[in-house]
């Protein structure tokens, strides 16, 4: 059997050394690895959940509006309602902002 040339050797880029078999690549990484795929997540997990509530925020606003309009209830119905709209959008961005929060800065 040749030397070299596994599976596991093929994906290492150079300088670097392939990971023993078994072991998980984020443990070689240095201390702060798990804690920094920690912190991504709950990132990710509050960005998805205020994305959520703003996506809520506009499905409710716009089912307000129709009703306003339909009901002709006259301008504070129509204005409350555009209102919730561009409060959820306001929310949306948001959450889209705190998901591209950079993390590098955690001590390597």
């Amino acid at each position: 059997m040749a030397r070299g040339g596994g599976r596991d050797e093929m994906n290492v880029r150079p300088g670097e050394r392939a990971a023993a078999p078994g072991r998980d690549h984020a443990a070689t990484m240095g201390p702060y690895a798990s804690e920094d795929k920690l912190l991504n997540q709950i990132i990710k997990l509050v960005s998805g959940c205020v994305s959520f509530l703003g996506g809520f925020l506009v499905v409710w606003g716009a089912v307000s509006l129709g009703l306003a309009i339909r009901e002709q209830q006259g301008g504070a119905q129509i204005a409350s309602a555009i209102s919730t709209i561009a409060g959820g959008a306001i929310i949306i961005a948001a959450s889209v902002y705190f998901g591209m929060l950079d993390t590098s800065w955690l001590p390597a």
